[in-house]
């Protein structure tokens, strides 16, 4: 339930704020996009780490702050490109 509220809260943000030159497009094209996005982003997640810690082997914190930078990154890109476009 947590990251449904989480989902939808990010999704209206920045639906309206951050990407707010679409906002008058299609939401069921977005809304479906960006919910592909948020799944990939949770698998991806764990990967990303693993990849960070036990192949680089860098601490723990530090893959986690690596991941969340690499996350952050890929998911702005992929909604510039992806998610609200005109």
């Amino acid at each position: 339930m947590a990251r449904f509220c989480s989902a939808a809260f990010n999704y209206t943000v920045n639906r309206h704020y951050v990407f707010s030159k679409f906002k008058d497009k299609s939401m069921i094209n977005s809304l479906s996009r960006f919910m592909l996005l948020a799944i990939v982003v949770m698998f991806a997640n764990y990967g990303v780490i693993d990849f960070y810690y036990s192949i680089i082997g860098l601490s723990l914190v530090l893959a986690k702050m690596f991941t969340e930078t690499t996350i952050f990154l890929f998911s702005y890109w992929f909604q510039r490109k992806f998610v609200f476009v005109k």
